[in-house]
């Protein structure tokens, strides 16, 4: 290393390493940097030495002008090696990127000189002032290795010398894209963008209409499109951005245990040709904080983040903006001047090629459960992917949690019946109390991305929207993260205490996650560590109790701990059904359960987002069967599946039958009254919700959430297992009465007693 480089970088360098795991000793590796500077070099021979790794100057070259005949030389030979080796041997080119303060960039703008490693002053002042100014935002990126042995196998018309320039023009490709990966493409001048769009003929056709019907002139319409528009339209700042990572970075030291990440490396491979949208999950209003400050810090240019209005508030929606909001009306297909604004300046976004993001639940679980699709945004990324774009786009899915979420009160008051408190500045200040405590840890975990390169024009529009947003759903719930408050609150609400011993609750937790991980939808990730950790961490948050022995839950805290249980429903109803099915049928044979399961099948899987369809299904059922042997959970005798009450099987089927309870009281409804209304439906389901959870006090405020059951009566409307007659009354499409018979063979008597009581009462 050279003195000068050595310096520099410990004076002015903190680099971020990405893809470290590339890194081997065991075969021939040749590094190939994009710029031949002679403190990159330091910068790599120093992370390498780290990891144990010596190289020496012939395995570190340059596409760089001065370099690049040097790196051909060096391709030809290894190529020439390769080709008349008889072993297996191999050798890897790893490209290397190494940006300063990789941010996002305006067409024109005076920061650029110091701010951009794209735009910098050249020559020795130049790389000087991007060190000091840009040093410690470091990035470096090894990328996947490239086979000179496959190449040459996949091309063997390429002689040595053809090979090694095919091979240069790939690199440096490589490098293109990777740069447009970091950066994005040039952020479009926010007014120009906004004229351009104004004067499209749609717009213009919809601003006459818009002054006919409210008798007003052209031009006033036209100011009403602008101003609109202009409350739509980001106006990201580069130097924003850059302080604002600073802070964020600072800020999720502090507040948080470990930021964990999941499945990232899928999405950074994809991005180089591929625009991406992220349609993450939303829990939190930290949900786009936390990623746009994840995905900066992984080498992906932060997104244009589509958020509710009801966030642009005086202050707050200016500092968001240049954050990358863009801001859009909770309901506005009644404004078709609105809708073709909003639509433009999204297919103008996809054109361009700029990274997106938005919440496809549309606002933010309450419950944590996962919230049904809102298909608006989504419908116009698929208007937009038949479009030409300048690359074809890719939806990825992203599961987001915490072991504490920020706003624990306001969820529980909101569950509660209180109203939400509108978002301000002052409501944001007056929050910032909270951050003096610790959250433990928070996840983003990426899913398996849905490409639409291969998209066809479809006739029906919001049934590919529908059917695309199922999709994404399932591949949020594949990719969840099942997190150490989940395991904790699943346990311990499934006592009618809400009391374990210290020992019961560390005993039960490590044989739930033993099942968990086992699952035909296992989740991605799963906490580890000490159980009796977790324990005290919790306590310290504020989510558990501890005296003496015993670990308890107040009501309160009961409340709270709903949230991170719901979060893992989709793992836990599928495997707890099996044995209360088991448990309670007469003669549970394996034909048997299956029949249950399967009639009740399509309704869960709906709202939970199970994967399986036809023949599936059966795989999956067999597959849990297997488990729960093999965990001691069920035992087969006579051809009858025995289960054995272990804590873990206890606890399973306690989470699961206050859920069956709801979809009992719906049918039950409908069953005894033919002329129920929606609202009517829904006020009495949770009248008789309210009246078992007083009873028997299930600890779940969101079992009595009216929109909990009106997203389970709408999505039986998908099903067209209910349907709303001319008179408005909810008729059932599908003979409940065996369904109802089964229901009580399964739920225990004293619930179901209860619910038939009191309807015959009313």
């Amino acid at each position: 290393m050279s003195l000068i480089g050595k310096a520099l970088n410990k004076l002015f360098v903190s680099a971020k390493v990405i893809g470290s795991d590339y890194l081997r000793d065991d075969v021939e590796i040749v590094y190939v940097l994009e710029n031949d500077r002679s403190e990159h070099r330091d910068l790599i021979a120093f992370i390498l030495k780290q990891r144990g790794i010596e190289i020496t100057k012939r395995c570190l070259l340059s596409t760089a002008p001065k370099s690049a005949k040097t790196l051909t030389y060096r391709l030809e030979s290894l190529i020439e090696k390769l080709e008349f080796s008889d072993s297996e041997c191999d050798v890897q080119i790893i490209p290397v990127t190494i940006l300063h303060g990789h941010f996002p960039n305006r067409e024109s703008s005076l920061w650029r000189v110091v701010f951009s490693e794209r735009w910098g002053f050249k020559g020795w002042w130049g790389r000087l002032m991007q060190l000091v100014v840009n040093g410690r935002q470091t990035l470096l990126q090894f990328d996947a290795p490239i086979s000179l042995r496959k190449m040459t196998q996949e091309h063997p018309q390429q002689t040595s010398g053809a090979g090694a320039l095919w091979m240069m023009d790939k690199i440096q490709n490589h490098f293109i894209q990777r740069r447009n990966v970091i950066y994005g493409p040039k952020l479009l001048n926010r007014k120009q963008l906004i004229s351009t769009i104004i004067s499209s003929d749609d717009v213009q056709r919809q601003i006459f209409k818009y002054s006919e019907a409210n008798d007003i002139t052209v031009e006033r319409a036209e100011k009403y499109a602008r101003q609109q528009l202009n409350g739509i339209a980001t106006n990201i700042s580069p130097s924003f951005v850059r302080l604002g990572m600073l802070v964020l970075s600072r800020f999720f030291q502090r507040v948080y245990r470990h930021v964990k990440i999941q499945g990232i490396d899928k999405t950074r491979q994809i991005a180089k040709d591929y625009q991406l949208v992220f349609l993450p999950c939303h829990r939190s209003h930290m949900d786009y904080v936390l990623m746009s400050w994840n995905l900066h810090n992984q080498g992906i240019v932060v997104p244009h983040i589509v958020a509710g209005d009801n966030l642009n508030a005086p202050v707050l929606g200016g500092g968001l903006k240049r954050g990358g909001a863009i801001f859009m009306r909770r309901s506005f297909y009644d404004d078709s001047l609105y809708v073709v604004l909003f639509k433009s300046y999204i297919s103008h976004l996809h054109k361009n090629g700029n990274t997106l993001e938005y919440f496809i639940e549309g606002g933010r679980s309450r419950t944590g459960r996962l919230l049904p699709p809102k298909i608006g945004v989504l419908s116009m990324t698929l208007e937009a992917s038949l479009q030409d774009n300048a690359k074809p786009i890719a939806l990825v899915p992203v599961w987001v949690s915490y072991d504490k979420i920020v706003e624990t009160k306001s969820y529980s008051k909101q569950l509660g019946d209180a109203k939400k408190k509108p978002e301000s500045l002052l409501g944001l200040l007056s929050t910032l109390k909270v951050f003096k405590s610790h959250f433990g840890d928070a996840v983003v975990s990426y899913g398996e991305p849905v490409l639409l390169d291969n998209v066809s024009k479809f006739d029906n529009l919001k049934s590919k929207s529908q059917f695309v947003a199922r999709t994404v759903m399932e591949r949020i719930a594949a990719a969840s993260y099942v997190n150490e408050t989940a395991l904790l609150a699943t346990a311990l609400l499934s006592q009618p205490r809400l009391r374990l011993t210290k020992a019961q609750l560390i005993d039960r937790v490590n044989r739930l996650s033993s099942v968990l991980v086992k699952m035909p939808n296992a989740p991605a990730g799963i906490a580890k560590g000490s159980v009796e950790q977790w324990i005290d961490d919790a306590q310290a948050r504020g989510q558990v109790s501890v005296s003496s022995a015993d670990v308890y839950l107040t009501a309160e805290q009961a409340i709270e701990m709903t949230f991170y249980r719901n979060q893992i429903h989709h793992l836990t109803l599928f495997v707890g059904l099996y044995l209360l099915v088991a448990k309670r049928y007469p003669k549970p044979k394996l034909a048997a359960i299956r029949t249950l399961i399967k009639a009740v099948y399509p309704y869960l899987a709906k709202e939970l987002y199970w994967p399986w369809q036809g023949g599936d299904v059966n795989k999956a059922l067999n597959q849990v069967r297997e488990l729960l042997v093999d965990q001691q959970l069920v035992e087969e005798e006579a051809r009858c599946l025995v289960v054995r009450n272990t804590a873990v099987s206890v606890t399973l089927m306690q989470t699961v039958e206050p859920y069956l309870l709801r979809y009992y009281i719906v049918f039950r409804l409908l069953q005894e009254y033919s002329d129920l209304a929606l609202g009517d439906l829904i006020d009495e389901s949770v009248r008789l919700a309210k009246m078992l959870h007083a009873e028997f006090g299930f600890h779940s405020p969101e079992y009595t959430d009216s929109q909990g059951i009106s997203n389970f009566i709408k999505s039986m409307h998908e099903l067209e297992v209910l349907v709303t007659g001319e008179d408005g009354a909810v008729v059932s499409q599908v003979d409940a009465s065996g369904l109802m018979q089964r229901s009580k063979q399964i739920l225990l008597p004293h619930y179901v007693s209860l619910i038939d009581k009191d309807i015959s009462r009313h």
